[in-house]
């Protein structure tokens, strides 16, 4: 079954769908700045002034992410060189009401050059969105009058309420349930004839007030009167978001399961379908033609985006073992995927390209696998070794599984020694058996394995990086030297308050600070957020991490870009694991890496 790897992430790039920033100088610029429907908006950018991302000789693309009066969209464009500048001409089309631009190359973004503007209609009034769009680029106390003039304008969008608690949640939480309340109120006035904005709003408002079983009730009407809405396949993602913050089980999150199943039927065309399609790869109840419904228009519209052909490899891998198929797909999109292609469709920042590469490989590995191709699966599986840098057990696993296939069971048994250092809870049966096979016995084999695992050189061990250096205070005013922590196994966690996998994987990560009280472990929680915040965050939920403030320099020289992620720092100051992502079993993973480093 296809898994989706960043489950559980949240990626700071939010500004694709929360926040916008204005490029400042003169790297990147746009005109006309006021533009309005039917004008031709000319992007420059500049690879001679001071800060710029990229050389005269590359080749840079304009990313354009519209939000319309109906929907969002983006679309990119090859830019064009006139001397030593390089630029491109949007056309400003009917129903525009905002434009965030990017500038990429297909190996790097640059993430100081970004530039937004609002649209106006031909009559100079703002388009419907317009004003929704400033308010979520605006600052904690300019957000309210954009919420107010995007009302007095176009008093029927509703989904700006939406929009307006999600920032309140930021900057006023205080007060957010009481706004909840009075704007739900209002709302439900006018359900007599509601719109998909009006129910996208309500969804959410009843999902902050943990009125679950009414934001449910609204989906249902969202996928049976607006199934090809936007905001329908937004709502969804908004509740999937809220269910996995607030750990909500049962018959609510299978019954919008089976709401996502109902929308790739009745609208395959969409970018909820798109986007949704990997989850259903493995549902007997999704059949093969749903999928090429979804895939076939896709390819048609982006040829070189790799995403649709991964998911048809994968179908056709799951669903009809026709591995030849399979592998001609995943052949293409791995092929798509190395030249950076997906950095056109919604990965600006390529970090979805980096965390997508070795897992393809690795799927691909898998398919070999099964066709008997042992020389390509290890190859395969190899190149994602190579290119993870996460403890990923399941890649050894693979390995270890090729090398018993081929009859060469000490290179199995290296592969699974590693497997099992990384966690793997699969490892120790295979050892077993392979030291049963070779021994014709069980006998001894626990002494076997506790000399083997003495002597085992971790994959990758020569090319550890030494980690960097910090020297910080925490919330409770001890300091903290990584230099002074030689010796000790230090766990270093990356969050934010607003992040909820952070949030969701907390409860087991205090249990392994108890587990590991008397150990020589220390564990330090490096947080986006100023003590302030902090300090009232940690009123309501606890986090037994030592707490670091105003982190973001140090989560930087991390190279921490996704959220929650944590580091392992092996006893000499090395890192040694790096896993990103946040879930209940969080604390799982991390346990077996911690007590290897102890030993």
């Amino acid at each position: 079954m296809i898994k989706n790897p960043l489950f559980g992430v949240f990626l700071l790039f939010s500004g694709v769908l929360f926040f916008q920033f204005v490029c400042l100088g003169q790297v990147a610029t746009i005109t006309p700045e006021q533009p309005r429907w039917g004008d031709k908006i000319r992007v420059t950018y500049d690879p001679n002034a001071e800060g710029a991302a990229f050389l005269p000789g590359d080749d840079v693309y304009a990313i354009y992410h519209i939000s319309r009066e109906n929907g969002v969209d983006q679309k990119w464009l090859k830019m064009k060189k006139k001397g030593e500048m390089f630029f491109s001409e949007i056309p400003v089309e009917e129903g525009m009401a905002f434009l965030s631009i990017y500038f990429i190359t297909l190996e790097h973004w640059d993430s100081k050059a970004i530039l937004s503007v609002k649209i106006d209609r031909k009559e100079g009034v703002p388009a419907r969105g317009a004003n929704q769009q400033m308010m979520l680029s605006s600052s904690p106390d300019k957000y309210l009058d954009y919420f107010r003039k995007e009302r007095e304008v176009f008093p029927e969008n509703f989904a700006v309420f939406r929009d307006k608690w999600f920032l309140q949640g930021a900057f006023d939480k205080a007060n957010l349930m009481e706004s909840v309340k009075k704007d739900i109120a209002f709302l439900e006035k006018r359900l007599s004839n509601p719109s998909d904005e009006l129910l996208y709003s309500l969804s959410y408002g009843y999902l902050l007030m943990d009125r679950e079983l009414e934001a449910r009730k609204v989906l249902r009407t969202l996928v049976d009167i607006y199934p090809e809405s936007f905001y329908t396949g937004f709502a969804i993602s908004n509740y999937d978001y809220q269910v996995f913050s607030k750990g909500i089980k049962g018959e609510g999150p299978e019954e919008v399961k089976t709401l996502k199943k109902k929308l790739l039927t009745a609208s395959p065309l969409s970018q909820f379908s798109r986007e949704h399609i990997s989850y259903f790869v493995g549902e007997e109840d999704v059949s093969l033609d749903v999928i090429h419904s979804v895939c076939e228009p896709w390819l048609k519209e982006e040829q070189d985006n790799p995403l649709p052909y991964y998911v048809l490899a994968e179908s056709y891998d799951k669903k009809t073992a026709e591995h030849g198929k399979a592998i001609q797909f995943m052949d293409k999109a791995i092929a798509l995927l190395l030249q950076g292609k997906l950095r056109l469709y919604r990965d600006v920042p390529g970090s979805m390209t980096q965390r997508y590469l070795p897992g393809w490989y690795q799927n691909r590995a898998e398919i070999h696998l099964q066709t008997g191709n042992l020389a390509k699966a290890l190859a395969d599986i190899k190149a994602a070794q190579a290119m993870e840098k996460e403890a990923r057990p399941e890649y050894f696993e693979t390995e270890g599984t090729i090398w018993q296939k081929l009859g060469l069971y000490e290179s199995a048994e290296n592969a699974w020694l590693e497997a099992l250092r990384l966690g793997s809870k699969e490892a120790e049966n295979s050892l077993k058996e392979i030291y049963q096979k070779r021994n014709e016995g069980i006998e001894g084999f626990e002494e076997h394995l506790s000399k083997a695992l003495e002597r085992q050189k971790p994959a990758g061990s020569e090319e550890k990086d030494p980690a960097p250096e910090f020297d910080v205070k925490s919330l409770e005013g001890e300091s903290l030297k990584l230099s002074a922590l030689k010796g000790r196994v230090v766990v270093l966690n990356f969050w934010f308050v607003g992040c909820a996998p952070c949030r969701v994987e907390m409860p087991g990560l205090n249990t392994l600070t108890e587990e590991f009280k008397d150990e020589d472990v220390v564990f330090i929680a490096f947080a986006l957020d100023n003590a302030e915040a902090l300090e009232e965050f940690l009123k309501e939920k606890e986090f037994t991490y030592q707490i670091v403030p105003d982190a973001s320099k140090i989560a930087s020289l991390y190279g921490v870009k996704m959220y929650p992620t944590h580091v392992l720092i092996n006893k000499k100051g090395e890192m040694e694991f790096m896993l990103t992502g946040g879930s209940e079993d969080r604390h799982e993973q991390l346990r077996p890496l911690i007590k290897n480093l102890l030993h």
